[in-house]
This record gives structure tokens, C-alpha cells and sequence, in this order.
């Protein structure tokens, strides 16, 4: 059981995402409104001016819907749903293909169609923040375009022979050459980054539309983590594969393997399989476990990767410490391992100091303590988005209330029991 000086810690950080999580949501309602061409832009610099060239990709206006549409259920802000809208009308009318199907991958900022590919990657994220919509709007029509992404990916996206899902195919579901999502990933068939997301968009389909389709799919998925994507040991995820499934990773990823340890549970709890979620419970807390023994290591902050047989990148990335804060509480939540939940205590207070932008706003890319060199010109852009810090705001508020609530029924029931033994003593 917490003590009370833990239980009133644990109630103020709830106190301090709920702050950081408006703070957020002002700043991308604020900064990041394209006045001119309508929905969002597609570059913001760390400063909060919009650079009106920048191309506007799949994945960030699909991450915004689904932070809008989270935030504004999370806090009951109307401002927030109202902003969950424009990024809706966005990604249906600018970045879905009427002719092939799916969501290209980026258009210029006036809406013209800039990169017609479709990276599976940006399908999943298009079911994701759907099932956010939904749940926010209640409107069929979107459930309906979440789950006719759904058929897309499995029909168009899926390596039968292989077991797996194709990284990218061309504007007509052809195969490409270059099925790289940014220029920092190898050029392989097979990602962990692309299944994870697959993953992840399922267990929200399947909470919110349940069917047998949608569960054999995310079922199938989980054990494509257990069996092909962790690693023997269960300690780390490899990243990259050929359609065998032969491994070419170069790096372990901290941030991936704590992100990847709560989307495996959450993936578990959706399919509803009490057995399937006792098996792979040993595995998630191993991820969490190595995470913490070496990526964190009783540090201030996680590591960003470490070269299998080489050097540590000690830089701190923003989106790495928002994943460790929610794997860490989730991992405590499971097992109550007392050290897991000190260092969310210990990341949030390094991310206060280092990351959180206190004259700008936002979060900038990496730590103030890494130098300014290493800090991206930007706070929104391809590849950053409301997504990461925002969920995990959104969901550690949410892991916070499963513990105060779990620790509430265990203090009545400490509380009965001594109860009922005083009075079997005063019986006596």
C-alpha cells in the first residue's frame, strides 16, 4: 500500500499532466492553425512561427485528430472538439484518395496531392485517430472509414506468404522500391515501427467496434511481437526485417521497447484473452525491466538508443521520456514495482526542466543539456506532433486513476479486514 506521502505525490503529478495537457492543447490550437489554406501546418518552428511552404503529412494531421479528439474527452473542452473537427474535414477531404483508397502520405500546403504513396504506417494512423473521432462524436460515418482502412490494410497491406504487413506500396497498391518512412530508417520489408502502429490502431478498432475480423488480426499481431519481433530473451524488440523475417537491426531502441511493453498490454486487454494476457504479462514486464535496468538505469531520463555491440546515444528525446513516463506508471500498475513509478517521478521532473519550452511553448525535440546542435528547427512537422507528450499526459492521467483507485479498495480492504480481527478479538 502507498503511503501518504506517495499518494499525495502521485495526486500532484496527476495535477501537473492535467496542466501540462491544456498547455499543449493551447499551443497547437494556437501555433499551429494554418490562417491561410485552412487545417493545421505543416511546419512550426521552435519559436511558434508557421513556415507557409512546408508539406503536410499523413501521419501529423492524423496524430492531431486523434489528440483534439482525446484531449477534448479528457479535459470536456469544447475549444479542443471544435479543433478535433478542422483536422477531420482535413484528413477526409485533402488526404484521402476517392480513386484508389487510403491516405497519401503528404500534399502541398494549398491541398495538392505532394506524395501519393501508402505507407501502412499512415493507414493505421488514419484508423487511430477515427476511433478517437468516434468516440468523441459518436458518428457512424467515421467508424465506417476507420474500418474501411481496416479492409485496406488487410487486403492491400499484408504479406500472406510472410505473416507480416508491407511497409509502403504506391498510390495503387503496387510494390515500391523505397519503403523507408523518413530518410533515418533502413530500407527493409518489415518494421517493428509499422506493426507496433498496426497494432496499436486495432486495439482501438476493436474496442470500439468489435468483430471477429479485427480480433483474429490483432491476436495474430501480438504474437508476430512475441515470436518474431522480441527478441530470444524477451529484453529488447529488433527493428528491422527481410520478408523472412531475418533480423537486421543495428540499434536497440529504449523508446520503442517502452512504448511497445503498454501497446502489447493494451492490445492483450482488448482481445479479451485472460491466457493470452498471463502469457505474454512475463514478456511486457521484461521490456519494462530491461528498459529501466538500461536505458534508464537510475538516470534522470532514458537513453534514445544503444548500438547492439557498440556506444550508448545518450541524447535525450523528447518523445522517448512522454513513452517512458506511460510505460513505466503502466508497468508499476501491473506489478507495483516501486522503483518503475520513482522514475516517472524522476523523467517528468527532468522533462519540466529540459524539455518543456517555458517562454515558447511545447516540447522541443531534444533536452537543453544536449546542446543546442542537437535541438530540430521545429516544435510541429512530420515527424512531431501532440501525439507523444500529449498521450502521455492523456493516458498517465488515466493509469494515475487506475492506481489511486486499486490503492483506494486495498486501504478499505486492509481496513475491513483489521476490522473483522478486532472484533473476532473482542468476541474472543
Amino acid at each position: 500500500m502507498m503511503n501518504s506521502a506517495k499518494t499525495s505525490q502521485i495526486q500532484r503529478l496527476r495535477d501537473e499532466f492535467h496542466l501540462e495537457l491544456v498547455a499543449i492543447k493551447d499551443w497547437w490550437g494556437t501555433c499551429a492553425i494554418d490562417e491561410e489554406y485552412g487545417g493545421f501546418a505543416g511546419e512550426v518552428s521552435n519559436e511558434g512561427v508557421p513556415r507557409q511552404d512546408a508539406k503536410k503529412g499523413a501521419v501529423l494531421n492524423a496524430r492531431i485528430l486523434w489528440f483534439f479528439s482525446e484531449a477534448s474527452l479528457c479535459l470536456n473542452d469544447k475549444e479542443a472538439k471544435d479543433l478535433a473537427h478542422r483536422a477531420y474535414d482535413v484528413l477526409k477531404s485533402q488526404f484521402t484518395d476517392k480513386v484508389h483508397g487510403g491516405l497519401f502520405w503528404s500534399i502541398e500546403p494549398d491541398g495538392a496531392v505532394l506524395e501519393p504513396k501508402k505507407q501502412t504506417y499512415a493507414q493505421a494512423f488514419g484508423i487511430y485517430a477515427y476511433c478517437a473521432y468516434y468516440k468523441l462524436t459518436g458518428d457512424i460515418e467515421v467508424l465506417d472509414s476507420a474500418k474501411t482502412l481496416f479492409d485496406i490494410i488487410e487486403t492491400r497491406c499484408t504479406d500472406r506468404d510472410n505473416n507480416g504487413y508491407h511497409e509502403a506500396l504506391s498510390q495503387n497498391w503496387a510494390p515500391l522500391d523505397d519503403v523507408r518512412l523518413s530518410e533515418f530508417d533502413s530500407n527493409f520489408p518489415f518494421s517493428m515501427n509499422t506493426h507496433l502502429h498496426v497494432l496499436e490502431a486495432y486495439t482501438e478498432l476493436q474496442k470500439h467496434a468489435p468483430s471477429e475480423a479485427v480480433r483474429t488480426a490483432l491476436v495474430n499481431l501480438i504474437h508476430i511481437h512475441e515470436d518474431k519481433i522480441l527478441h530470444e530473451d524477451g529484453a529488447y524488440c529488433r527493428l528491422f526485417f527481410d520478408r523472412n523475417w531475418n533480423d537486421y537491426s543495428n540499434e536497440i531502441s529504449h523508446g520503442h521497447d517502452i512504448e511497445a511493453s503498454w501497446l502489447i498490454h493494451e492490445a492483450c486487454l482488448a482481445v479479451d484473452d485472460p491466457v493470452l494476457a498471463a502469457q505474454l504479462q512475463k514478456k511486457i514486464l521484461k521490456l519494462a525491466d530491461t528498459c529501466f535496468e538500461t536505458g534508464f538505469a537510475n538516470r534522470e531520463y532514458v537513453y534514445n538508443e544503444t548500438e547492439i555491440n557498440g556506444p550508448i546515444d545518450k541524447t535525450s528525446i523528447w518523445w522517448v521520456q512522454a513513452e517512458a513516463i506511460v510505460g513505466f506508471l503502466n508497468s508499476y500498475e501491473m506489478c507495483g514495482k516501486v522503483e518503475h513509478l520513482s522514475a516517472v517521478f524522476t523523467i517528468w521532473d527532468f522533462t519540466k526542466r529540459h524539455h518543456i519550452d517555458h517562454e515558447y511553448g511545447e516540447w522541443r525535440w531534444s533536452a537543453l543539456v544536449d546542446g543546442a546542435a542537437k535541438i530540430r528547427p521545429y516544435k510541429c512537422g512530420m515527424w512531431k506532433a501532440p501525439y507523444h507528450n500529449g498521450r502521455s499526459m492523456i493516458h498517465g492521467i488515466r493509469l494515475i486513476d487506475k492506481i489511486q483507485k486499486h490503492h483506494t479498495q486495498q486501504t478499505i480492504t486492509e481496513l475491513h479486514s483489521e476490522s473483522s480481527f478486532n472484533r473476532r478479538g473482542q468476541r474472543a
